[in-house]
C-alpha cells in the first residue's frame, strides 16, 4: 500500500520500474513468487530510457529466477537469451550475473553436472576479477551443487571460504 503512490513519480530516486522491483522483492520474500513474477515483468518493461534507470542486468537476472521459481523454465531461458543478447557482454560482473544465472537454471532443470560446470566458470571469473571467495551466491551455489553431485573433497575450500566470509559479518 505504501508503495503505490510512488508507481507513477518519474523523478530522481523514484522510477515506476525501480518501485515494482522492489515490491516483486518483497512478495518474493513473503513467499508470493507468482504475483511477484508479474510484478517483474511489469518493471522490465517500464524500465525508463534515460537517466537515471536502474542496471538492466539487475531487472533480467530477478526475472529470470522468477521464473524458474515458479517452475516456468522456457520463459526462463527465453529471458536469458534476450538477455544475452541485450548486454553483449560489454561488463564482467554481467558477464558473471549470467554465467550464474545459468548455472542456477540448469540446477533447476535437473542438469547438475552442468551447472556445477557452470557455477565453476563463476567462480573462474571471480578470480579473473578479483573477487574469488567474496560472493556468497557463487559459493553457496557451488557447495550445493556439488554436495548433490558427491563432489564432497571439492566442495570443501568453498565451504570454508564461505564460513569464513559468513564469520567475518558476525
Amino acid at each position: 500500500e505504501k508503495l503505490e503512490p510512488y508507481k507513477t513519480v518519474q523523478e530522481i530516486g523514484g522510477s515506476k520500474s525501480m518501485v515494482l522491483y522492489w515490491e516483486a522483492k518483497l512478495l518474493g520474500i513473503q513467499g508470493d513468487n507468482h504475483t511477484a513474477l508479474l510484478r517483474m515483468q511489469e518493471a522490465l518493461a517500464c524500465q525508463q530510457t534515460g537517466s537515471p534507470r536502474y542496471y538492466d542486468g539487475v531487472y533480467y537476472r530477478e526475472l529470470i529466477d522468477y521464473y524458474r521459481l515458479t517452475g516456468r523454465m522456457s520463459e526462463a531461458r527465453q529471458t536469458m537469451a534476450r538477455w544475452k543478447e541485450a548486454a553483449k557482454g560489454d561488463f564482467i560482473d554481467e558477464k558473471l550475473n549470467q554465467i550464474l544465472t545459468d548455472g542456477k537454471l540448469s540446477f533447476s532443470e535437473g542438469n547438475l553436472d552442468a551447472a556445477w560446470d557452470t557455477f565453476q566458470c563463476a567462480y573462474a571469473e571471480e578470480r579473473y576479477i578479483g573477487l574469488a571467495g567474496k560472493r556468497t551466491e557463487t559459493l553457496f551455489w557451488l557447495v550445493e551443487t556439488g554436495a548433490q553431485t558427491g563432489r564432497f573433497f571439492e566442495v570443501r575450500p568453498y565451504l570454508r571460504d564461505l564460513f569464513a566470509f559468513r564469520h567475518s559479518e558476525s
